[in-house]
């Protein structure tokens, strides 16, 4: 097998992030798309890699959004979604509820008007 054989069939940790950036920009711009961030997940994790976990989402989510600030109505959906999951989880275990989502989230609102 040769060097290019090998690398081919894993993708580098940059494609994958590349990847699950296009798949969130296409479901956030697809207006029969029902926003969910665990469907969303369940994409990922089919079509690029079955470990990803929320964070990884969450991040292609962020890096979405930079560049096309106009989906983030449909992507507050989802941070808001993935933040109701993450606090269930976090009160069960130590009761705070802090971490990516909520930062996520945080930079979401639009900024207070100054007077």
């Amino acid at each position: 097998m040769n060097s290019y054989q090998a690398n081919s069939s894993s993708p580098s940790n940059a494609q994958s992030d590349e990847c699950v950036e296009a798949l969130v920009r296409w479901r956030l711009a697809d207006p029969a798309w029902l926003p969910s961030f665990q469907n969303l997940l369940d994409d990922v994790r089919t079509c690029i890699d079955m470990n990803a976990g929320p964070p990884l989402v969450l991040s292609a989510l962020m890096s979405v959004l930079k560049s096309h600030p106009e989906l983030a109505s449909r992507a507050r959906l989802l941070a808001e979604e993935a933040r109701g999951s993450a606090a269930a989880r976090i009160r069960k275990s130590n009761g705070n509820v802090v971490g990516f989502a909520q930062r996520l989230l945080n930079s979401l609102r639009p900024a207070s008007p100054r007077i």
